[in-house]
């Protein structure tokens, strides 16, 4: 990467559709503000507060797991709900499916349960949320981030949903 390198993250690309304006605000922060534009912190959204705390218990439990201990369901919803309060610890936008931090609480044990009983057994860790970088050229970096690669050559992006 160079200093004129532009960083093309995959998870900003769904957003984009969402919002333009904000998805290139937030994945080009940087940029914005060497041209003297700031924006304002928008409360985070319950559910990718949600699917952010689910991925650093499911990161948890896989560790634990590659590394021979007994995975710790319960220390992981925890776990998860403690990454909650901090994504949240500023305000949260709730929205349909989750109107509010007590469902919120719900769905997220739900998850990582879910996880441990449908995708942890069958799961043999070696490399766990590793970013991987590809130069496109032109001075573009395409970025993205895989959730699991395991002993059978796979590569995994766990989705989450209540």
């Amino acid at each position: 990467m160079t200093e004129t390198s532009l960083i093309i993250s995959a998870s900003m690309l769904p957003e984009y559709q969402d919002c333009a304006r904000r998805a290139a605000f937030k994945g080009f922060k940087e940029e914005f503000a060497k041209a003297g534009f700031k924006q304002a912190k928008p409360a985070k959204n319950i559910g990718a507060a949600i699917g952010t705390a689910a991925h650093a218990a499911f990161a948890q439990l896989l560790t634990e797991k590659r590394d021979n201990f007994e995975p710790d369901r319960e220390s992981a919803v925890k776990f998860a709900w403690s990454t909650f309060g901090e994504l949240t610890v500023d305000g949260v936008m709730t929205d349909a499916t989750t109107d509010n931090v007590e469902t919120a609480r719900v769905q997220l044990e739900r998850v990582v349960r879910e996880f441990t009983s449908s995708v942890l057994p069958y799961a043999h860790p070696l490399l766990i949320e590793e970013e991987l970088a590809v130069d496109a050229g032109d001075g573009f970096i395409f970025i993205g981030h895989m959730d699991l690669y395991d002993q059978s050559e796979r590569v995994e992006d766990h989705k989450c949903g209540a």
